[in-house]
């Protein structure tokens, strides 16, 4: 194998492994939103079942409990909106594949087509890294807010329980 089509197998492969990364992107982004969806029912059936007495809280400690609810809907919320932000569709950049740039391949020398090919491979590959990364930047936020989300709604729910023990 001469070194071009060592060079070109890499690059290859390189916008094959982001590619790979973009669709498990996505599959994270899907999975997070179907889990995020489920738990702000749950949470929804929750607070439904104790709406009564949590929004005309007279202690304290039923203030908390609301707090703790309004801050465990508001970052649940917010991490399904930046999941959202996350599987946007929008354009997964692809190495061309035009008829002009097939043609160009056949009439141009052998040098200028392996010039082509590489920057065909490589522009796409960094466009695919660059959609990647604002991705994960949402992707990131959802997780941080998920965290916050989860931890209040274990409050609200210890919090409810202690509630109801000593009532």
């Amino acid at each position: 194998m001469n070194q071009k089509t060592e060079v070109l197998n890499y690059v290859q492969q390189r916008y094959m492994e982001e590619q790979a990364r973009f669709k498990h992107f996505e599959d994270k982004c899907s999975k997070l939103i179907n889990s995020l969806t489920i738990v702000i029912a749950a949470f929804c059936g929750i607070v439904g079942f104790k709406g009564g007495t949590l929004f005309s809280p007279n202690t304290a400690l039923q203030w908390i409990t609301l707090i703790l609810c309004c801050l465990a809907f508001s970052a649940l919320a917010c991490a399904w909106g930046h999941s959202l932000f996350a599987l946007r569709i929008g354009d997964c950049p692809i190495a061309a594949k035009s008829r002009e740039n097939a043609d160009y391949f056949l009439k141009a020398e052998p040098d200028d087509s392996f010039k082509q090919m590489f920057d065909c491979y490589v522009d796409a590959t960094q466009e695919l890294h660059s959609v990647i990364d604002k991705k994960s930047i949402n992707l990131e936020h959802a997780y941080g807010e998920l965290i916050l989300g989860a931890s209040s709604v274990v409050g609200f729910i210890i919090l409810s329980v202690i509630m109801e023990v000593f009532k």
